[in-house]
């Protein structure tokens, strides 16, 4: 079977002005002003943080204490009031390996946070790029439609003519006004669209968007997209949200393990020193190893053992359903990828055929030998397959985005 390379479309950007925006910058502009990726930074910062707070356990503890007692109640003859300060110094020698598996589960937890950011940011980039070309799409749109509108108002010239000279009837001449007033209104609805487009891509970047003359065109060259089942293969490795399942799986593995500690006994050794500030006390230093073990807990232990162990298959299933789930993405985004270049291909023979017969048409009814309905249907049938052949480029963009973005190229 003959290999064919993943090859990333290139993307060539047109542009004569030096401060205008492309889609590579919107996408940075846009993520820098997230305020969703900002939230999950700050979610991996707090990861980080549990990361730390774990390793604690291998660390000793040290406590500082000062108190007063009031001795006059048991011995009359004395009002001496003593103060005495001491110090301690803790170390846990042995915990059942709880804090062994508690730094492991917020190591992977950390893992966790990290990817879920990445597949945020992967979101992110894919709904920037999705609503730019949105609003190339619309800007191109209403372009074609001031065209129809200038094509139609040349028609209504040519027909009052005729109608004035007597060549044809006055139900013509409505029927083009009509036609116009139908064509003016498309414009103004593409208008409305386009202003749409563009504060949806305004908001994407933080209301930092540049004028509409300013942001760049994009120009799409084709190459080889590699195979369902490479795509699938190199999806499965890349994706981030199928790396955090996998952490998360760890991560309650690790928890399970550290519920068993209460399973081995626990060692802590201990210093401490008390100083007084009266001479009739003598100064005391103390040295304690102390070993507990714990017997019974009411089934507490048992059962979060068993919490754990539901959580890990939990975690499990929900790995094998994200994996189902990202080999039928890339299936649909593979096909609606090869169905956008050859819908690409059928409207531009649309287009074409439609020109065509508008020019045939256009000749025709110069020449009165076309009725004025006719014509205006071969002007209408004429913008549409123009809109169409845009919308098809378009529509080639925004699949090989998606197709991207499931396979996280």
């Amino acid at each position: 079977m003959k290999k064919v390379n993943f090859i990333l479309a290139s993307v060539v950007f047109i542009s004569t002005n030096i401060f205008a925006l492309n889609i590579d910058e919107a996408v940075k502009i846009g993520l820098e002003n997230s305020h969703r990726l900002k939230g999950s930074t700050l979610n991996q910062n707090v990861a980080d943080e549990l990361y730390k707070k774990a390793q604690s356990g291998y660390k000793p503890t040290i406590d500082l204490s000062y108190s007063l007692s009031d001795t006059t109640q048991n011995n009359p003859d004395s009002d001496s009031t003593p103060g005495l300060a001491s110090i301690s110094l803790g170390y846990n020698l042995f915990n059942g390996f709880k804090d062994k598996y508690a730094i492991e589960g917020a190591k992977e937890g950390f893992k966790t946070s990290i990817y879920q950011k990445d597949a945020l940011e992967a979101d992110l980039k894919l709904e920037i790029q999705l609503a730019y070309i949105d609003f190339l799409e619309k800007r191109k749109t209403l372009s074609t439609k001031k065209e129809a509108v200038e094509l139609v108002e040349k028609t209504l010239k040519d027909t009052t003519a005729y109608y004035n000279q007597g060549l044809l009837a006055k139900n013509s001449l409505l029927e083009t006004k009509v036609s116009l007033s139908k064509t003016v209104q498309d414009k103004l609805i593409a208008k409305s669209e386009l202003l749409i487009a563009r504060e949806v891509l305004n908001r994407l970047l933080g209301g930092n968007i540049l004028p509409n003359e300013d942001i760049e065109e994009i120009e799409f060259e084709l190459k080889d997209v590699a195979g369902v089942k490479e795509l699938i293969k190199t999806g499965l490795q890349n994706r981030s949200e199928i790396k955090a399942m996998n952490s998360t799986i760890k991560e309650t593995i690790s928890a399970y393990n550290a519920s068993k500690s209460d399973l081995y006994p626990k060692v802590d050794v201990k210093l401490s020193h008390t100083q007084a500030d009266d001479y009739m006390y003598d100064d005391q230093s103390i040295a304690s190893l102390n070993i507990s073990y714990n017997l019974y807990q009411g089934g507490a232990n048992e059962a979060n053992r068993a919490v754990s162990m539901y959580k890990t298959r939990i975690a499990q299933e929900k790995l094998e359903t994200l994996k189902l789930d990202t080999i039928l993405q890339i299936e649909r985004a593979k096909e609606a990828y090869n169905l956008s270049l050859e819908n690409r291909k059928v409207t531009k023979d649309g287009k074409e055929f439609a020109e065509e017969n508008f020019s045939i048409m256009e000749n025709r009814y110069k020449s009165q030998l076309e009725k004025t309905t006719d014509f205006l249907n071969a002007r209408l049938s004429l913008s549409e397959a123009r809109i169409a052949h845009i919308k098809s480029l378009y529509y080639i963009y925004s699949q090989h985005a998606k197709l991207l973005r499931v396979t996280q190229e």
